[in-house]
């Protein structure tokens, strides 16, 4: 209701008690649709829904965590980039922000997501925009302190997600990469001493990405949604974007023994957008598996896979065979809506079965076709040998 006071976009929204008036909204603005129950607590109990059947069934998820009825659904705006609005403002007034963008599409949980700071690719008019937003809430609220606001771009149209006045976990992160301690200008604020920043353009890039846990989680599906599912971070830094993430990741453990990768991907757009970046492996050397579909996709495009089975089409040798017989160093398993339907129902997918395999037997597992092209960028880029190992006072000194 603030934010429409002061015409601020944010996705369509209401709250419900019944399903039936749920089911009826949902169907007024169209899915995909966000539903949260009452509370939440690291997006505990929110997911999107691509249907009616996932919608039903998840209201009553969300009734059972939260022990009361009403469930708040939003509009979900599909492919839309995830821009992170950190600040410090005295009196309403912004002290010092900064901008940083996630690699995921929105719809991953910020706390599981490879954020870029300074934000890449984010064009004048979608900046000025955000720091409008952000100015005008500041100022409205009174605040004194540190906040946090969440936005989804797309075509240069922003819409706030949600707003914490609160620090944020890239707090700390952007504090490393700008040299500037928020948590210092925060304090200051408290007293009235706070001073106001012009931030210049860092002369490298730095890329935070989760760690997880999946591997001590018997059972837990090793995909990215809403709800948070990581247990620690990496931040580190590089003259690009690229160099940057491969040293993150490299640091949460991620390795390629070697040149072979399990490509499987759900769905024909998810196959077109990502098709460029499977051409790129193969031209690097690759030695490629894939499914019946992924293969039939990839070799009309003229990139040759070797066929493998799904575990129930009873031929061998199985997606679930090469990875347990360390066959593949890379799995990349994209899903389609279906396949996550089927999942939120509980049933066990070949998907769910590829990506367990994966972390059972300590195998790379990308699940994010963003996340997929970028690391394909990277190791275009760069092989181990060409990333700097530098301290974070020598980047700071550039």
């Amino acid at each position: 209701h603030l934010l429409d006071s002061l015409a601020i976009n944010q996705p369509a929204w209401d709250s419900f008690t019944t399903i039936n008036s749920g089911l009826r909204f949902c169907e007024k603005v169209g899915y995909t649709v966000l539903i949260r129950p009452s509370y939440v607590l690291s997006g505990s109990a929110m997911s999107l829904c691509y249907s009616a059947s996932e919608l039903m069934f998840f209201i009553k998820k969300a009734t059972l965590i939260s022990r009361e009825y009403q469930v708040t659904i939003s509009k979900f705006i599909t492919n839309a980039r995830e821009i992170e609005f950190d600040g410090v403002a005295q009196d309403g007034e912004l002290k010092i922000y900064a901008l940083a963008n996630h690699i995921e599409h929105a719809g991953v949980h910020s706390g599981d997501a490879t954020i870029v700071y300074p934000a890449e690719k984010v064009t004048y008019l979608t900046g000025k925009r955000i720091i409008e937003v952000a100015e005008k809430l500041a100022k409205l609220l009174e605040i004194t302190g540190p906040f946090n606001i969440q936005f989804m771009a797309k075509n240069n149209q922003v819409s706030v997600i949600e707003m914490n006045l609160r620090a944020s976990r890239t707090f700390p992160f952007i504090s490393k990469v700008i040299g500037i301690n928020f948590a210092e200008v925060l304090v200051d604020s408290f007293f009235g001493k706070a001073k106001t920043y012009s931030l210049s353009q860092p002369k490298f890039i730095g890329v935070k990405t989760p760690q997880f846990s999946f591997a001590r989680l018997e059972g837990a599906d090793p995909v990215l949604r809403v709800e948070m599912a990581s247990t620690g971070e990496v931040a580190c830094f590089g003259e690009t974007a690229e160099e940057a993430y491969y040293k993150a990741l490299i640091s949460t453990g991620f390795s390629l023994k070697n040149k072979t990768a399990l490509i499987t991907v759900g769905g024909e757009e998810n196959k077109l957008k990502i098709a460029e970046s499977i051409w790129r492996l193969k031209n690097l050397g690759f030695k490629l598996y894939a499914t019946e579909k992924t293969h039939r996709f990839f070799k009309d495009k003229g990139v040759e896979t070797e066929l493998v089975y799904k575990v129930y089409e009873k031929k061998t040798p199985t997606v679930v065979d090469i990875i347990k017989n360390n066959r593949v160093a890379l799995v990349v398993n994209i899903s389609d809506h279906e396949e996550k339907e089927r999942v939120f129902k509980k049933v066990i997918t070949d998907g769910f079965m590829i990506r367990r395999a994966a972390i059972d037997n300590n195998i790379s597992l990308l699940t994010d076709f963003n996340l997929a092209r970028f690391f394909v960028n990277a190791l275009v880029r760069y092989q181990l040998k060409d990333l700097q190992v530098k301290s974070w006072k020598e980047y700071l000194k550039k």
